[in-house]
């Protein structure tokens, strides 16, 4: 956050906490870094969600291929969609946001499409 701010001035931040046990420790980790940013950057960050401790992701970043790929029913997969869902219904820029990234005229797909369209790409 401190970064992105200090390189851009950018005050929008949305965050997702990593590697909690539960959703509890994911709420309260992000209310320490909220007053924390409130306090220091003048920043109030929108939390998104959490994301819980998963072999199946340290796996996946050892063997350096994508969690959804590798395990696509794990828990971190499911969590994956889950927010992705989440961010592409709350933000309804998102697409217009994405295309304005250099892709142009390509439709904007929901999480699970997306996945599925890249596995089909991969093999």
């Amino acid at each position: 956050m401190k970064v992105l701010f200090q390189t851009s001035g950018e005050r929008d931040c949305q965050l997702i906490v990593n590697l909690v046990e539960s959703e509890r420790q994911g709420r309260e980790t992000f209310s320490t870094l909220w007053k924390a940013a409130n306090h220091f950057l003048n920043i109030r960050p929108i939390y998104i969600g959490s994301l819980r401790e998963d072999p199946c992701l340290t796996q996946s970043v050892r063997k350096q291929q994508p969690v959804m790929l590798l395990h696509p029913e794990c828990l971190a997969s499911h969590t994956f969609r889950e927010l992705a869902g989440r961010l592409l219904q709350e933000t309804p820029g998102m697409c217009a946001m994405w295309e304005g990234r250099g892709k142009m005229g390509v439709p904007c797909e929901s999480p699970t499409n997306a996945l599925m369209n890249e596995e089909r790409r991969a093999g």
